[in-house]
């Protein structure tokens, strides 16, 4: 069964509460977060699991052909 790669957009409470429900769900994982705040990515990949990639440029993490579905967290 395929895994969905998600993109977070806006990295707050909202978030936190997609990241655990998108990582509990046996179709999708997140591996990228954008956030207009520095944020460190091993950092993210520890607290929520998995390897998550941070992002500071919105185009640039829209532009990765890795990440299937985008949540708009802002």
């Amino acid at each position: 069964m395929k895994k969905y790669n998600v993109g977070i957009i806006g990295y707050g409470w909202v978030a936190t509460a997609h990241i655990a429900a998108i990582n509990a769900s046996s179709l999708s994982h997140v591996t990228a977060i954008y956030s207009s705040r520095k944020l460190d990515s091993r950092e993210l990949s520890a607290r929520h699991g998995g390897k998550i990639t941070a992002y500071n440029d919105l185009d640039e993490m829209l532009a990765d052909p890795d990440i299937h579905v985008v949540s708009i967290c802002s």
